[in-house]
């Protein structure tokens, strides 16, 4: 059910959404909820990064997995995070190994529960530089996060965080802020969060 790409051209820029998460207090997987215009979040985002400038994406998956792989879009990937009860900082390291492995020259992680990202915030934290880069709105950070090799390699061999912010702390301490859309900080968790994320989306 699962599948990791095993090899590709070097340069590529690499795609990983987070989806790997019970959504308990959703109620249903956050990745095969529909936004303002019908849409699955899966769907949006895989649309989203690959328009802002991935040429692979991969979708990480756990406790919905069979339910995600059914919906999954034709040009996304799927992996499996078989820890993904020990958190977001585990699915965030299944992804970005899985991303290694296509030699990347940038790595995009991105939350499934933030589908209103627009593709230029995609594109500028790829084009920010640096090993990491954060995008975020009126100061505050969010996603996307954009990472060189060398940081996404730091963060999947990290074994003492147990965030993934504490993991890009613990091993640099210099990060760019890339000034994005609201997107980039507004996602949803519970059912309430989801009418004010719908709502925002049909005022776009």
């Amino acid at each position: 059910m699962a599948a990791n790409p095993t090899s590709a051209g070097g340069g590529l820029r690499v795609g990983v959404l987070l989806a790997a998460g019970a959504s308990s207090r959703m109620g249903r997987p956050k990745a095969l909820l529909h936004d303002e215009r019908g849409v699955t979040f899966v769907s949006r985002l895989t649309g989203t990064l690959l328009a802002g400038g991935c040429d692979v994406l991969i979708v990480v998956a756990g406790k919905h997995v069979g339910e995600i792989a059914a919906k999954l879009p034709d040009k996304a990937l799927l992996t499996f995070n078989p820890d993904w009860e020990q958190g977001q900082l585990s699915s965030a390291k299944v992804g970005l190994r899985a991303a290694l492995r296509l030699e990347p020259a940038r790595i995009v992680l991105h939350l499934v529960d933030q589908p209103l990202i627009l593709r230029t915030d995609v594109r500028r934290v790829l084009d920010a530089g640096g090993d990491v880069a954060v995008a975020g709105w009126n100061g505050e950070p969010g996603h996307p996060i954009a990472l060189s090799p060398k940081a996404a390699q730091a963060i999947a061999g990290d074994r003492a965080s147990l965030t993934l912010r504490d993991a890009l702390a613990r091993h640099f301490r210099v990060t760019r802020q890339v000034e994005g859309s609201p997107g980039c900080v507004r996602g949803a968790n519970t059912p309430g969060e989801l009418e004010q994320l719908l709502t925002a989306g049909r005022k776009r």
